[in-house]
């Protein structure tokens, strides 16, 4: 799926330019995406994407990598996801209940919220003896 596919253009173009060059950096993985990466994936200006790029890095959304060129997902990232992932409490309030189930049981016990058609973890409490795992880690999309 392209980022041009995941977020379309009824919204404010610059909005959707930077949700878009979130995308093309997340798939970029631990190398990150390059310069040429975005402009081959979107469809906007080189002094666009630089302007944008300037900006999400000093809102901390974007991070240079250790490899010259490219840029990461910024930190401030975790940040958001961690409080949208706590909406109403809940992580809080299932945190204790998994960690005391894992614990009696010894398997891994999960937290899923809905997105959509996707679930997504929320949370994970691993037993001394987890039998499998439907996610690696907390923020992972199950589809």
């Amino acid at each position: 799926m392209s980022a041009n596919e995941n977020i379309t253009s009824s919204g404010p173009t610059t909005l959707v330019h930077a949700m878009q060059i979130l995308q093309v950096t997340a798939r970029g993985g631990y190398r990150g995406a390059s310069v040429d990466d975005y402009l081959n994936a979107l469809s906007f200006s080189r002094p666009t994407l630089y302007r944008l790029l300037k900006g999400l890095k000093q809102q901390g959304f974007l991070r240079s990598s250790p490899i010259r060129g490219r840029y990461l997902l910024g930190y401030e990232l975790l940040v958001l996801g961690a409080q949208a992932g706590n909406g109403a409490g809940l992580r809080d309030l299932a945190r204790p209940r998994l960690l005391t189930l894992a614990q009696r049981w010894g398997d891994s016990f999960y937290l899923f919220a809905r997105d959509g058609v996707n679930a997504v973890c929320l949370e994970v409490q691993n037993g001394a003896y987890p039998v499998g795992s439907f996610v690696r880690a907390t923020g992972d999309v199950c589809r």
